[in-house]
């Protein structure tokens, strides 16, 4: 059985500087087909929809876009047969089996879709930001769906004059490759240093992430550094060890130990930061914490986003430090 998915890709945000990258990064974005696997094992084909053959799937199956976007379509085979059910099912009647693998194949194809935007977003950080979309099952739409999946402002680091750490564009083919050889990368559950690493750039990149909790993303990408990096709360061991991975530059030492402070303070209880439901914004206090937020992530996220790179450049899966004492 033939499965049909549409998906909108948005140009990135902030747009200005960076339409020449989105538009090189679009096409070979759609490259990526022969290397695409869903679960592993199943092929999955894509191609952008030409605007005469997006308009009827935009008015019939999605919702206005507000962005300038473009349309895909991926398209892959699945087993028809009943989904593998443990427990009492004999009270199930087939239209329960037929809303069950709909459910299945929405989650597996969510889940791939994020993914290809974990891939994307290592190789090319924030020019692939995916939007609406829908699939189609035996013809029939199972849902609209708006895919929590994008990246706000990371393809300003890729135009930006920092020596430390510098962010890079990668092919989308090595970045793929290398995180099929990774096993957490097909679980979704981190069980190494490098898949915990992943695992929080992804929370970063996740749609929940935002709003008032850009002191939660600063600490995401504190998780990812000092997991990968095995530092166990050491400033100047996690310096060492990324000096190492991703070079050195004469501020780094003072940026990652400013970053590293205030992570101590937010998990110790001595940063102040808004309730939930506060709409105060414009008060001195919010500005500043959001002016000291915004600052550590974009320190941060660097940081880590620098390391991964650098561990795929290298194809490298495991990541071990080693001290050695010379005689001098």
């Amino acid at each position: 059985m033939t499965i049909t998915a549409f998906v909108s890709i948005f140009w990135p945000f902030p747009f200005e500087g960076t339409r020449d990258l989105a538009e090189k990064a679009q096409a070979e974005f759609l490259e990526l087909g022969p290397l695409l696997r869903l679960n592993e094992t199943t092929p999955v084909s894509i191609c952008k929809l030409s605007d005469e053959d997006a308009a009827p799937i935009r008015r019939e199956f999605l919702k206005e876009q507000v962005r300038p976007s473009v349309l895909t379509k991926f398209e892959y085979e699945v087993d028809d047969s009943p989904p593998d059910i443990s427990g009492d099912i004999e009270d199930l009647a087939p239209l329960d089996f037929e809303q069950i693998k709909q459910a299945v194949i929405q989650s597996e194809f969510e889940f791939f879709l994020g993914q290809i935007c974990l891939a994307c977003n290592i190789a090319k950080p924030g020019l692939i930001e995916f939007g609406a979309g829908t699939i189609l099952f035996k013809g029939q739409q199972t849902g609209y769906s708006d895919f929590p999946h994008y990246i706000t402002g990371l393809s300003e680091l890729i135009t930006s004059d920092n020596d430390w750490p510098k962010v890079q564009l990668i092919p989308f083919n090595q970045s793929w490759n290398w995180l099929s050889n990774i096993p957490d990368f097909w679980s979704g559950f981190s069980s190494s240093p490098i898949g915990r690493a992943l695992g929080a750039f992804s929370h970063f990149i996740y749609k929940g992430s935002g709003g008032h909790h850009s002191l939660l993303e600063h600490l995401w990408a504190i998780v990812g550094i000092e997991s990968l990096f095995q530092s166990n709360g050491s400033q100047r061991d996690l310096l060492q060890k990324a000096k190492v991975l991703i070079g050195d530059a004469p501020d780094s030492k003072k940026l990652l130990y400013s970053v590293y402070g205030h992570r101590s303070g937010v998990v110790h209880g001595g940063v102040d930061f808004p309730f939930s439901f506060c709409d105060a914004d414009a008060t001195p206090e919010y500005e500043s914490y959001e002016s000291k937020s915004l600052w550590l992530i974009d320190s941060s996220i660097p940081i880590l986003l620098s390391s991964l790179q650098n561990l795929c450049l290298r194809d490298l899966h495991n990541l071990t430090f080693e001290y050695i004492i010379k005689e001098v």
